[in-house]
């Protein structure tokens, strides 16, 4: 259960998400974007991001959408599962 008095039912990290893309992209020099995949105001463990360039990242998604409902768990996924 979340330790939050209402769980939310989408992610709501989106500072942590636009704070780590802005860092890193400022520091290598290529645009990315985040997505946040596991939230615990949602009532998940723990928070965890898919952070990718910004040309990859709708492809990246869709990826670990597919490995997800075949019953993969975020934890299990590999970079390199995610490769385009």
């Amino acid at each position: 259960m979340s330790r939050f008095k209402r769980e939310s039912n989408r992610p709501i990290c989106h500072i942590n998400a636009g704070y780590s893309v802005g860092w890193c992209g400022e520091s290598f020099g290529v645009p990315l974007e985040a997505r946040e995949i596991t939230c615990r105001a949602q009532g998940d463990e723990k928070c965890t991001f898919l952070m990718s360039h910004r040309s990859t990242i709708l492809q990246r998604l869709q990826t670990l959408q597919m490995l997800l409902s075949k019953g993969r768990h975020v934890e299990d996924v590999k970079p390199e599962d995610l490769s385009v």
